[in-house]
This record gives structure tokens, C-alpha cells and sequence, in this order.
């Protein structure tokens, strides 16, 4: 589904993290990150005040007022693209690429890197 064309500039809103393992065409699974990429509820909530910082500033990405983030694999690390997929005028899925690895941490270990008990 093709955007409206809307001249209002509004501020950025919302930032969400979605993850699913292919690109996004519209018609595949998505679900908020937490599960492919191990994606905790805290880092949660670095998005979200980034785009309480945004709507502070009046910082705008155009019509849209959220930004939904699509980390997924089938991308190379590192690469990030605009989608052209559009559910509703106001949000923007951008495509970013990460290792299956990102932010594992194996069973035993702690965050701070020291081995945990089990």
C-alpha cells in the first residue's frame, strides 16, 4: 500500500524494535524483538526515550511519526535501508542488517562478562 502524500511535518513519536529472520514484504510474520536477536525488555526502552528526546526537540522524519526498526539477518551487519513498506501513513519501517549472534550471551555468563553460577 503506497503512503498518502501529507505535507504536515509532525515530531518523532515512537521508536519500536520488530525482528523477523527474511525481509519484510508485508506478508511475513513480525513480531517485536526479543526472540531472534535476544533483545531484552530494558533495551526496550532505549527507543523509546530516544523518541521522547525527538518529540522534545520537535525532530521530524517527515509525515511519519513512528519509527519502527526491522532487525533481521537477511541483511548484512550493518546495512540499513529504508523499507518501502507502509501499513499506515504515520509509521516508517527501516531495515537494518545484524549477526544472529547480536547480543547472545551464553547460558552461565554473566552481563558483565564474568562467569555466573548455575
Amino acid at each position: 500500500m503506497a503512503s498518502p502524500v501529507l505535507t504536515k511535518r509532525w515530531p518523532l513519536r515512537d521508536i519500536r524494535y520488530f525482528e523477523c529472520p527474511t525481509l519484510m514484504g508485508g506478508k511475513e510474520s513480525h513480531n517485536h524483538a526479543g526472540t531472534l536477536f535476544h533483545v531484552t525488555q530494558p533495551m526496550h526502552a532505549w527507543p523509546r526515550r530516544l523518541a521522547a528526546c525527538c518529540r522534545e526537540r520537535l525532530l521530524s522524519i517527515g509525515h511519519a511519526h513512528h519509527l519502527y526498526l526491522w532487525l533481521t539477518p537477511a541483511l548484512p551487519e550493518g546495512e540499513i535501508r529504508p523499507s518501502d513498506f507502509y501499513e499506515e501513513h504515520w509509521l516508517r519501517w527501516v531495515l537494518c542488517g545484524l549477526p544472529e549472534s547480536f547480543n547472545y550471551v551464553a547460558p552461565g555468563t554473566a552481563l558483565d562478562g564474568k562467569p555466573g553460577t548455575e
